[in-house]
């Protein structure tokens, strides 16, 4: 096909069409750009990486008890206690309920997660390097 045959308005299309999808291209490589570098500045780190290590000295357990001083009404918080549910499962997490024999201790500050470990005489198994304890009770 020779381009003298091709009318002036279908030309006119494929170059309008051409710059649209250059344009776009150009567009999306920079909007990968920035966020490429806002991730680089800010990574995603997934919650449920707390409770890495736990899964297999609760394995067999039907309920471990979630126990959390944090305000739960605030999102980043109930998002924490989620993920920790959904990377635990099929243990069921029982929020706030010191009845059970292993405790997932997740405090806002060390003293009172050591407070909490004292106060139901639970030995410490293992702790997250995001402070995230996983404890025994003496007395269950």
């Amino acid at each position: 096909m020779d381009l003298k045959t091709i009318p002036l308005s279908t030309k006119t299309v494929l170059i309008i069409t051409a710059l649209i999808i250059v344009l776009g291209s150009v567009q999306t490589t920079w909007e990968l750009v920035k966020v490429t570098g806002l991730r680089q500045q800010h990574p995603f780190v997934f919650g449920g990486d707390a409770f890495t290590g736990v899964k297999d000295i609760i394995q067999g357990e039907k309920y471990v008890s979630y126990i959390t001083d944090k305000n739960l009404n605030i999102d980043k918080n109930i998002a924490e206690f989620s993920q920790a549910q959904f990377s635990l499962a099929p243990v069921i997490l029982d929020l706030n309920n010191p009845n059970h024999r292993f405790l997932l201790i997740n405090c806002e500050s060390k003293p009172h997660a050591q407070a909490v470990l004292k106060y139901y005489k639970a030995q410490p198994l293992r702790q997250s390097n995001l402070g995230v304890i996983l404890a025994a009770r003496e007395d269950l």
